[in-house]
């Protein structure tokens, strides 16, 4: 399906993507070591705050790498999504090329059965041309440009 909607991604939106999620991941990984480093004696030694400082720093360190990871798998399901769009592009674009033929084949064969009609041929042409399968329907957020 073609559409002209600025609302779905393209391949190369998805790629853009990924690689900026992928820096954005790798930043919030990079805020845990200044946070492990702040941790126990460091900043404050005994008493209820010094505790409640601590698991203050431990919770954001887990945080850090949560997000970072959760971060990281969608810079890995745009650049799967970017993958799909290319292949059904691909998919488009050779048949496309695969009608184009089709299109030519049928105007023969039917120049075909016109001459076998009128008598100027002696071979019958036989069955039309077979038209080519569509590719198969991709999922509803790959654009395909034309």
């Amino acid at each position: 399906r073609a559409s002209a909607s600025a609302d779905v991604p393209t391949a190369d939106d998805f790629e853009t993507a990924a690689a900026a999620l992928d820096r954005l991941a790798s930043q919030t990984e990079g805020l845990a070591p200044p946070l492990r480093a702040a941790a126990g004696a460091a900043v404050l030694r005994g008493g209820r705050l010094a505790a409640d400082l601590e698991q203050f720093l431990e919770d954001a360190v887990r945080s850090c790498s949560a997000v970072a990871g959760a971060t990281s798998d969608l810079a890995e399901e745009c650049r799967r999504r970017a993958e799909v769009c290319r292949v059904a592009e691909l998919e488009a674009a050779a048949h496309h090329t695969a009608l184009a033929r089709h299109r030519r084949a049928v105007a023969e064969w039917q120049l075909a059965i016109t001459e076998h009609e009128l008598g100027s041929s002696t071979a019958e042409p036989g069955p039309p041309p077979r038209a080519p399968r569509p590719p198969a329907t991709p999922p509803p957020w790959v654009e395909l440009r034309r």
